[in-house]
């Protein structure tokens, strides 16, 4: 099997289906196995899901046949986390990179600049005795 017609086929089957919250398609080959992976930002809705597994029915559709098995996978990875390394990619949004945010020209913006002096300043502190007083008021207990 080519892997420009399991791009074509997966990119063919996804049309109408990539919600916002689609992060990304990724195809990885294992022996007579295809795994498609479907990685969303948030928790997919009941009409996400269905959407993958309509994207897969239609894939395999293309390749009739008892020799090549497909396995649909739907995971979440929130933005910014990385995304796995995948063999080929199907779909990919546009994200911008954190990096780039970080260090664009425009940050740190005029607020950002404002509190610092403040902090810097001692002013607006919120002090805790100790470390798990903090943990407890962030919430992470």
């Amino acid at each position: 099997m080519e892997i420009l017609s399991v791009l074509g086929s997966v990119q063919r089957a996804l049309l109408g289906r990539v919600t916002p919250n689609l992060r990304a398609v990724h195809i990885n080959i294992d022996n007579e196995q295809i795994i498609l992976s479907f990685y969303y930002d948030k928790s997919p809705s009941e009409e996400e899901i269905e959407l993958s597994s309509l994207a897969d029915t239609d894939f395999i559709s293309d390749f009739p046949g008892p020799e090549f098995k497909t396995d649909c996978k739907v995971l979440v990875v929130p933005y910014p986390q990385m995304l796995p390394g995948a063999q080929f990619y199907a779909y990919q949004r546009f994200e911008p990179c954190f990096e780039e945010i970080l260090l664009s020209d425009n940050v740190p913006n005029e607020e950002t600049i404002r509190v610092f002096k403040e902090t810097d300043d001692g002013k607006n502190l919120v002090r805790y005795k100790h470390a798990d007083e903090l943990i407890d008021k962030l919430g992470f207990k």
